[in-house]
């Protein structure tokens, strides 16, 4: 299932999707942050952003593949 994974998801296009991810979250991070404190709230409601990496994001699209290729697409995350 790992050699399928990687022929359609390298690591040049994990790294890709990565770096597009941290600079979206990081982004939205700053705008949520600056409203907030526009409108006087001064205590962001998210205290810090921590970067995810390829491990991470590979971690989070094998149980989503593994799911799809075993039908089981009904099931939650914890039961896979």
């Amino acid at each position: 299932m790992v050699d399928a994974f990687k022929l359609f998801l390298t690591d040049e296009i994990l790294d890709i999707i990565v770096l597009h991810a941290n600079n979206y979250a990081r982004k939205y991070y700053n705008q949520r942050s600056q409203s907030r404190l526009n409108k006087g709230v001064y205590k962001p409601k998210f205290t810090h952003w921590k970067e995810i990496d390829r491990i991470e994001l590979e971690a989070f699209i094998g149980p989503l593949i593994q799911a799809s290729a075993a039908n089981m697409g009904h099931r939650s995350i914890d039961e896979l």
